[in-house]
């Protein structure tokens, strides 16, 4: 798991401060983390385990709510440099 994280996560969220999350692309980032959790865990979409479930055993979120925060800490730091003058 860990790997995955320093690995995939990172080079996949590269640069997802400038992102527009469509309804398309939040599917599509979900459901790849999915994926590879589930290859991870070793079950497959007929065991029909719940990918709430999945997440709980990972102790992760959807990859579309982890990309939310560095968008507003990103425009945090705009607002900060554009008020602060720089």
């Amino acid at each position: 798991m860990q790997l995955f994280k320093a690995l995939t996560l990172s080079m996949l969220l590269y640069g997802c401060k400038f992102w527009v999350l469509t309804a398309h692309l939040r599917h599509f980032f979900d459901s790849f983390k999915m994926s590879c959790l589930r290859i991870m865990l070793l079950v497959s979409r007929r065991d029909l385990v719940r990918g709430e479930e999945i997440y709980d055993r990972t102790g992760t979120v959807p990859l579309s709510q982890s990309v939310n925060p560095r968008q507003i800490r990103f425009l945090g730091y705009c607002l900060y440099g554009a008020l602060k003058g720089t």
